[in-house]
């Protein structure tokens, strides 16, 4: 689904779309994310858990339970992706003693742990107790997104679902992991790399993009302080936007080149390169030369 169909979507009521799950499951995401960031403050407890619940399955049919209520009765994990043999626990009375035990570990026991690690294990016993008959993994994920705003971390509830989404037979492993033995490592040990690399990946788009701007700006100087011709400006202009290699001989032989150097003389296109590599605008490779993107480098 796309983002403007989403944001269609959600402004309207639930009502609207009657029978259409689809429709109606989108509106409860959107809700229930509101509802993480308006209980951002709010201290940890079984209510909010099942308030969220409430929310992500409101007017959806064929619900087994009524909304925020924990099932009855002990079905298998339902997770299809779920390797290992898991039975939650089979009654109300189990699943509240089980959560409220949860809640007061994670705030006496574990209170000293870095609150990440709080977060994902909030969420992967969520997920194990399976409280709901529906939305366990939403229910889950989103805890962990309110338990990371309730401790001032900002960035992380946006950036886990990305890793979890893109990452869906690795998530399900370290589920399936922690169902049959309680170890939380390898579910944090993913999150640790894909945080990095993903960390990594945006630092490296803005710098990239950090670089262009600055390149531009840095060929509309020159121009402007007369160091630059419009031919060579416009020259460089197409390295840098359409990321051309190029070699000495290429420039008076071959198109789009010979359009800025096929009426001039060799020595002149000598020259220019000479010129340009003191400026640090191009480097030499193996391939030819290229336009240097890297000025923050150079």
């Amino acid at each position: 689904m796309t983002l403007d169909k989403v944001m269609q979507i959600v402004k309207h009521d639930r009502s609207n779309f009657s029978q259409d799950s689809n429709a109606i499951t989108t509106i409860n995401i959107f809700m229930a994310h509101n509802l993480v960031k308006d209980k951002q403050s709010e201290d940890l407890n079984s209510e909010l858990i099942s308030d969220l619940h409430k929310e992500l399955v409101k007017g959806l049919p064929n619900i087994l339970d009524t909304e925020g209520s924990y099932r009855k009765g002990g079905p298998k994990a339902d997770e299809k992706w779920i390797a290992a043999p898991y039975s939650p626990p089979g009654s109300p009375l189990d699943i509240n003693f089980l959560i409220k035990n949860l809640i007061d570990w994670l705030e006496t026991e574990a209170k000293d742990l870095n609150p990440i690690i709080k977060a994902s294990l909030l969420h992967m016993h969520i997920k194990k107790i399976q409280p709901y008959n529906n939305a366990n993994g939403y229910t889950a994920r989103l805890m962990e997104a309110w338990y990371l705003r309730n401790n001032n971390i900002k960035l992380l509830p946006y950036i886990l679902p990305v890793i979890y989404n893109e990452n869906h037979e690795e998530y399900y492993k370290c589920i399936s992991e922690f169902y049959a033995t309680s170890n939380p490592n390898p579910m944090i040990d993913l999150i640790s790399a894909k945080i990095e690399s993903l960390v990594t990946k945006i630092r490296d788009d803005n710098y990239n993009l950090l670089g262009d701007i600055i390149s531009s700006h840095y060929l509309t100087k020159l121009l402007s302080e007369k160091t630059l011709i419009k031919r060579q400006f416009d020259f460089l202009s197409i390295l840098k936007d359409e990321q051309i290699t190029f070699k000495q001989e290429d420039l008076q032989l071959k198109k789009p080149f010979t359009k800025f150097y096929g009426k001039v003389s060799r020595t002149t296109v000598t020259r220019d390169i000479k010129k340009f590599e003191d400026l640090g605008l191009i480097k030499n490779t193996k391939d030819g030369y290229i336009f240097n993107h890297n000025m923050l480098e150079a």
